[in-house]
């Protein structure tokens, strides 16, 4: 097949892609992401003599938004080099979704701090508040001598309903202070807010113009 033929097939395995993906909105759906452990003997923060543990905010653990099927990644060595190519373009990161047989094709990507941003509604404001101190009370963990904090720079998302109740918007700084490295950037969403149960993710825009740092 001549040049015309070949370039109008890889034009129409690309319009057969999705759109291009932005900076998805993760949503904070459930208690879960902190995760205490206790710190081996070869780690750097093991503290000699001491019953040592470590707290930390599993970023992995939290539910992917971006899903897609992309059958077109195994139809041929064509189709699957354009899909490849376009998984690299929107930032990679793209693994296979452990599934049925007939779902082997869906691929999501997991939360990624550099590049994602994670939603608070007010719904789940008490439990994203106060789960790391209940977590370490949960087996009298804050009885342990020593007890160390992963602390993460991860950029938050809440609703502007927030700033009209005074004390969650009063728990916020102590919240970075005492689990997360900082200053980060958090982002206010105005007017309609993401839903748990929608079928399509949040892309964040303009958000150099609407952050607080």
């Amino acid at each position: 097949m001549d040049d015309g033929g070949v370039e109008l097939r890889h034009l129409i395995w690309r319009l057969a892609l999705p759109d291009n993906i932005g900076r998805p909105l993760h949503l904070h759906q459930r208690d879960g992401y902190w995760r205490v452990r206790e710190i081996q003997e070869h780690e750097p923060t093991y503290q000699p003599g001491f019953r040592c543990n470590e707290l930390e905010f599993r970023t992995e653990l939290i539910d992917p938004v971006v899903q897609l099927r992309l059958p077109q990644f195994f139809v041929n060595h064509e189709a699957h080099d354009i899909a490849a190519a376009w998984l690299r373009e929107q930032g990679g990161g793209f693994v296979l979704s452990p599934g049925q047989a007939h779902e082997m094709d869906r691929f999501v990507r997991p939360f990624n701090t550099e590049r994602d941003t994670l939603y608070i509604s007010p719904e789940r404001w008490p439990q994203f508040a106060f789960e790391p101190r209940k977590r370490l009370r949960h087996g009298s963990q804050l009885s342990t001598p020593y007890v160390n904090i992963v602390k993460k720079n991860i950029r938050l998302a809440m609703p502007d309903a927030v700033f009209w109740h005074t004390t969650l918007l009063q728990i916020f700084p102590w919240i970075k202070k005492d689990w997360f490295s900082g200053p980060g950037k958090v982002f206010v969403i105005l007017g309609l807010q993401p839903e748990h149960d929608s079928r399509y993710w949040w892309d964040m825009e303009d958000t150099e113009l609407g952050a607080l740092v």
